[in-house]
């Protein structure tokens, strides 16, 4: 179930942190992450039970966040722009988030939609 080994492309990670006083998320600063994309259409259903068409799929090693943003490619590629928002096509918001261990919770898969 290791599958690292796998997770041969790099993502660029903004963790929501709080809303500002307008009621906007504002975003940690940015991370570059280890992951599988994968171009989908899928259809899933967000934390608050609302449908949302998801256009990636993402397997990742680490925890990441429902809100949070993620955009296909290095750090070094987006390079110093601040968080991207609004929301622009590259970018997209994670709508989903799964974390299936194995029977022994020893090992992770560790799923986004966005």
């Amino acid at each position: 179930m290791d599958i690292s080994r796998y997770l041969n492309q790099k993502a660029v990670y903004w963790a929501p942190a709080t809303a500002d006083k307008y009621g906007n998320t504002a975003y940690a600063a940015a991370v570059e992450l280890d992951v599988r994309w994968e171009e989908c259409s899928e259809e899933v259903f967000d934390s608050e039970g609302q449908k949302i068409m998801a256009k990636h799929h993402l397997w990742t090693g680490v925890v990441v966040e429902e809100g949070g943003l993620v955009w296909k490619g290095t750090l070094a590629a987006w390079g110093s722009t601040p968080t991207p928002t609004p929301v622009t096509e590259d970018v997209s918001r994670i709508a989903k988030y799964q974390c299936t261990g194995n029977r022994k919770a020893t090992q992770f898969v560790r799923e986004a939609w966005a």
